[in-house]
């Protein structure tokens, strides 16, 4: 229990750190599909600890993109699909520990901004 307590923390500390900024949550998108590798056949019954966190991160990105350039659309949905995910992102992380060391290395480096190039 002490272990997804801990992970349950550094998702906190994620979300502390990128707050609703597009690009911080863009650059933890790019970190872990460049660590992914898909698992076939894929099913969204059964997600890997990597898919889940990939899928958390996605929604994110899209959520806080959402926030800073939209004035008038319904964005409540992904919010409540990011709500629903983060259930998952604990047990995630303590279940996938090179991402979580990634994680908690990448708030550490890059505590204020993330440079990113987008393609």
């Amino acid at each position: 229990m002490e272990d997804f307590a801990e992970h349950q923390t550094l998702m906190k500390e994620v979300i502390a750190w990128a707050d609703d900024s597009p690009d911080k949550w863009y650059a933890l998108v790019e970190t872990v599909k460049s660590r992914y590798v898909p698992t076939l056949p894929f099913s969204l019954d059964k997600l890997t600890p990597r898919e889940v966190l990939l899928n958390w991160v996605s929604n994110r990105y899209g959520y806080c993109r959402g926030v800073a350039t939209t004035n008038d659309a319904d964005i409540s949905f992904y919010k409540r699909v990011v709500a629903g995910l983060e259930e998952s992102v604990p047990m995630a992380l303590s279940l996938d520990h090179g991402m979580a060391k990634t994680f908690t290395l990448k708030i550490m480096k890059h505590n204020t901004v993330i440079e990113v190039e987008k393609v």
